[in-house]
């Protein structure tokens, strides 16, 4: 059976096994899922879709998006083929697509706890969207960004250009130590291992069916950015890809930190449907991850 079971607690297999409506999506043997597969290797297809999710008792989740790619919005996989997927996925990066998926063989114990704890954050965020839990979805969200934040360090000395000056400015990066945070490594690092057309990409918030009260909010925080562009009916938010890990954090801050004294909140009375707000930035913020990852694990193979 292609699957594999994380920690007795999680369940990941092919969703033809389930759907027939995806018979035709991966046949092939190289490319499923099996007890040996690598947690790198899940996450990859976790954001690309067409795998199944159970967790503990729970009901099966079908993950059947490709968060890969967002134009206007996230894909869905509907009638199509893996490897075509996979293309699209990696044509930018002028990735060999064979090549690409063979280099996740034999990566089975390499950072093995790293990956499979961030596997699980990303599965639980993606399977609570799918169910309509928007909070939930968006905790794990947050949880898995700090956990690709330990990495940047690393990712940033591998595609320094040079030695030259590349230690006090990787020394810069991290400022007060006794302050910074893996997020605020985050900060700095991300603009710099982005693809500038995919830092500089516009994505449109819409808030034309939510309270009012929402979009002031995120107003309210971003307001002095010029990174994000505010309509002047209250209904749709501009802002380029890159800044989605700040509005990630600034967002989570905000909310689930209550500094009343220092107006440094967002109250009861500006989220006023949670739910609804969190809905937003659901499919953006697994989109922006999805790319987060495919920049951590694509540099080790440059």
């Amino acid at each position: 059976m292609s699957s594999y079971v994380l920690n007795d607690i999680c369940e990941f297999s092919e969703i033809d096994i389930h759907e027939h409506s995806f018979a035709n999506f991966n046949p092939g043997d190289s490319s499923r899922l099996k007890v040996s597969t690598s947690p790198e290797y899940i996450v990859f297809r976790a954001f690309l879709g067409g795998i199944s999710f159970v967790k503990a008792d729970e009901e099966r989740v079908d993950f059947d998006k490709n968060y890969y790619l967002i134009e206007p919005q996230v894909q869905s996989l509907d009638s199509a083929i893996f490897w075509e997927e996979v293309e699209n996925v990696l044509s930018p990066l002028a990735f060999d697509e064979p090549m690409f998926l063979g280099s996740f063989e034999g990566r089975y114990l390499e950072n093995k706890k790293f990956y499979e704890s961030f596997l699980l954050e990303v599965s639980y965020s993606i399977s609570a969207s799918k169910k309509n839990n928007f909070v939930e979805s968006f905790l794990h969200l947050y949880r898995a960004l700090e956990h690709m934040c330990y990495a940047l360090p690393l990712l940033y000395l591998k595609r320094a250009d040079g030695y030259e000056k590349t230690y006090d400015e990787f020394k810069s990066f991290f400022g007060d130590e006794k302050k910074q945070s893996e997020l605020g490594f985050g900060k700095k690092f991300i603009k710099k291992i982005m693809d500038t057309n995919v830092y500089s990409a516009n994505f449109r918030l819409d808030f034309s069916q939510q309270p009012e009260q929402h979009f002031k909010a995120l107003r309210k925080i971003f307001h002095n950015d010029d990174d994000f562009v505010f309509d002047d009916d209250l209904m749709y938010v501009d802002v380029c890809f890159g800044r989605i890990y700040d509005l990630i954090v600034k967002v989570r801050n905000m909310y689930f930190h209550y500094l009343y004294s220092k107006n440094y909140s967002l109250g009861g009375n500006e989220i006023v449907l949670p739910n609804k707000f969190f809905e937003t930035f659901a499919d953006v913020g697994l989109c922006f991850l999805a790319n987060f990852y495919l920049i951590a694990f694509t540099s080790k193979y440059e």
